[in-house]
């Protein structure tokens, strides 16, 4: 039988569950906000409220000397930072591992590269010539040519390398519910992405509008989700349109990301006057927080991409960003360069990753 005292106790208990629940239900709430807000796992958010609450908790019996209960909230918390040191402890190792088994990979690739090429004879196919003539020795390659071959494989390796880390940077930043496209090729390059992914957490967009849609239209989708952006993506192309409209609804981004097609036209009844996109498509936009110029492509013309800021500089919103895609390209440099000194902009990065980063006044 339970004295009295005991009894006291366990209805004192059983009126706290309510408030034990609300706490539960609150801690969930608020570790989704931060896990959207941060674009965090959800486990690890959780994970941490845990484990600040159990730390407050325990400060809390203390200083009212319930030190029972204390002491099983202090073991608890113990644990839980026992079980953080370890999954903190096994992520290192396995970052250092990946990591000695990349250098390694390479400097095997070195090695055999350079036994390659130091064996290798090129052999020129012999010519429909007479029988007299003969077939030409194998010609060895020169010292010049082997320590070319190496650097070129070396800066490869140095370059996949580089994108494999701005893909794990990115990966960690998404939770997709669909296979990812891929970057690189026609699509914005992965460290690319992976700047324009910093410049989203930056800012925090409401409003997006980007030229020329793809790959990065998913990724950025993904992005703005938990922020409340919302992205519009524009594209000459009805085919290329309707496969990001495909890849749109197959990561359930409908309520992000809209698509709109828009063909090429003439901006002016110029003769001169360069074709870009209808600006009828344009139409119901304004106070566009980040333009992203990926398109029209370099094949439709000359300096296919100038237009863009000055068609649409008045639907920015003040200090908006603009974004602009391919900085290896000598146009892309001239534009960026006339579009600064006539719109006053800052450039906050001239393209060190292949985008320009600049921003309005």
């Amino acid at each position: 039988m339970l004295s009295e005292e005991g009894v006291a106790r366990v209805y004192r208990l059983a009126a706290t569950a309510p408030t034990m629940g609300a706490v539960l239900y609150a801690v969930g709430h608020t570790a989704e906000i931060i896990r959207r807000a941060m674009q965090l796992g959800r486990v690890r958010v959780v994970g941490w409220l845990v484990l600040a609450v159990a730390l407050v908790a325990t400060i809390v019996f203390l200083v009212r000397s319930h030190l029972t209960l204390a002491g099983i909230v202090a073991a608890v918390t113990l644990a839980l930072v026992g079980a953080v040191i370890v999954d903190l402890r096994k992520r290192i190792a396995d970052l250092t591992r990946t990591t000695n088994l990349l250098a390694a990979s390479v400097e095997d690739m070195r090695t055999e590269a350079a036994a390659a090429a130091a064996a290798q004879q090129v052999t020129q196919p012999p010519a429909p010539t007479s029988p007299a003539q003969g077939t030409k020795k194998p010609v060895a390659l020169s010292r010049a040519t082997r320590e070319s071959l190496i650097r070129q494989i070396g800066w490869n390796t140095r370059e996949q390398l580089r994108d494999l880390e701005a893909f794990a940077y990115l990966n960690a930043k998404v939770t997709p519910r669909a296979l990812m496209p891929a970057l690189g090729r026609w699509a914005i390059n992965t460290r690319s992405m992976a700047r324009l992914a910093d410049l989203l957490a930056e800012t925090r967009p409401h409003t997006v509008l980007e030229l020329g849609g793809g790959a990065s239209t998913i990724w950025m989708g993904y992005l703005v989700e938990g922020s409340g952006g919302r992205i519009v993506s524009v594209d000459h192309s009805a085919e290329f349109i309707e496969f990001t409209r495909a890849d749109v609804t197959r990561h359930s981004l409908q309520e992000t990301v809209e698509t709109r097609h828009a063909p090429l036209a003439p901006l002016s009844t110029a003769p001169d006057s360069p074709d870009w996109y209808d600006t009828a498509a344009f139409a119901d936009l304004s106070a566009v927080d980040l333009l992203v110029v990926d398109g029209p492509p370099g094949t439709t013309g000359p300096r296919a991409r100038q237009p863009a800021l000055p068609a649409l500089w008045d639907r920015l919103a003040p200090g908006a960003h603009i974004v602009l895609d391919d900085m290896h390209r000598d146009e892309e440099k001239a534009t960026v360069d006339e579009w600064s000194q006539r719109f006053n902009l800052t450039v906050i990065d001239p393209g060190t990753t292949g985008i320009a980063i600049l921003r309005a006044p």
